[in-house]
């Protein structure tokens, strides 16, 4: 390597730190600001862009404001506006239908029911715990969190000090950069989507819970007796109870009025009616049913025994054929193999029959000859 080579790969470095290092002209800060925007792909602070082009932050704050103005005095489909603590550029609602039909070439997935009102119960609950979220709602939320989880929308903050130390959920600025918020408290408040008759009588659980083991035990309901618009929030709103009112008696019950139809007292008797009606029908129903879950294993074990011994026999029969067959063939073989014995020697008789033959044959002989 020359001298000259390793001259220039000393002063590279340097000329890097002086490139860095040149400072900014006053004509190329505002198209400097336009091009990091336009790369970044999320909100930068004011404070980064004032470093970036050596200016004063409140100055970039006075050029960014200006060049937002210049965007919106324009025309321009890009407008520049603030996002989560920074500043970002945005489509102009101007420019929505166009770029509404570009996305839906993509088809991006969009979010469920389920997992918008999860995002929203996190967005005003923040930190908030899974279980918390799904008491809000009254269905498991799991799936959704971790749908937001995976999205981005949401992410873990910490961990709640109680018992468990269960994780604390809350939304990122993934979220508000998406709804184009500063913050969180630009969300709107929930007081303007509550409706404005006032909320339901809360349940007694202690009662309710009494209410559901006598009615599966039969007994009989409690008479409700008769409830005055007072008791209810349907009706006027008393005033507040004082301490005062503990020692004082009890009101007495309003009579209803039966003139115009039945009052409370009677449907109150028929919803009773109507309940231990429905018990014992359910009682009736689940009995019916033990017998029939019995009937059905009775027939059940019966089949399975019956198929169980046919089959026991059919085993039984061709296993005793096979071995009668293998007998045969093993001495049909047998016999195969081994050559027959040589026939018996023939009697007496048999062997002197041919001498006789022969003295026969010679007498014969003789009296040819004589004659």
């Amino acid at each position: 390597m020359s001298e000259d080579q390793e001259l220039d790969e000393l002063l590279e470095p340097a000329a890097e730190t002086a490139a860095v290092d040149e400072p900014i002209p006053l004509a190329a800060r505002r198209p400097g600001l336009e091009a990091v925007l336009f790369l970044a792909d999320e909100p930068l602070e004011g404070a980064l862009l004032a470093e970036l082009v050596d200016a004063a932050p409140m100055e970039v704050e006075e050029e960014l404001e200006a060049l937002a103005q210049a965007y919106a005095t324009a025309g321009s489909g890009i407008e520049l506006r603030r996002a989560a603590g920074g500043w970002r550029m945005y489509t102009a609602p101007t420019s929505a239908p166009v770029v509404r039909r570009f996305a839906l070439l993509g088809r991006t997935g969009r979010l469920t029911q389920a997992a918008l009102e999860t995002l929203a119960v996190i967005a005003y609950k923040q930190p908030i715990t899974r279980q918390t979220v799904s008491d809000i709602r009254g269905v498991n939320a799991d799936g959704a969190v971790r749908s937001l989880v995976a999205r981005g929308f949401v992410a873990e903050v910490g961990r709640d000090p109680g018992p468990g130390q269960a994780v604390l959920y809350g939304t990122t600025t993934t979220l508000l950069e998406r709804l184009g918020l500063d913050s969180l408290d630009e969300l709107p408040p929930l007081t303007e989507f509550l409706p404005e008759a006032p909320a339901p009588d809360e349940p007694d659980l202690a009662r309710l819970k009494d209410v559901r083991r006598r009615l599966a035990a039969g007994e009989d309901l409690p008479s409700l007796g008769g409830r005055t618009a007072a008791q209810t929030n349907t009706g006027p709103v008393p005033d507040a109870p004082s301490e005062e009112d503990d020692l004082l008696p009890p009101p007495a019950p309003a009579t209803p009025d039966r003139s115009d139809g039945p009052g409370i007292d009677e449907l109150t008797d028929r919803l009773e009616a109507v309940a231990r009606s429905a018990v014992g029908r359910l009682r009736a129903a689940v009995a019916a049913g033990d017998r029939t879950e019995d009937r059905t294993e009775d027939r059940l074990e019966d089949r399975l025994e019956d198929r169980t011994e046919d089959r026991l026999e059919d085993r039984l029969e061709d296993r005793t054929e096979d071995r009668t067959e293998d007998r045969l063939e093993d001495r049909f073989e047998d016999r195969l193999e081994d050559p027959p014995a040589d026939p018996p020697a023939d009697p007496p008789e048999d062997r002197e029959q041919p001498a006789a033959t022969e003295d026969e044959h010679a007498s014969e002989e003789a009296e040819d000859s004589r004659g």
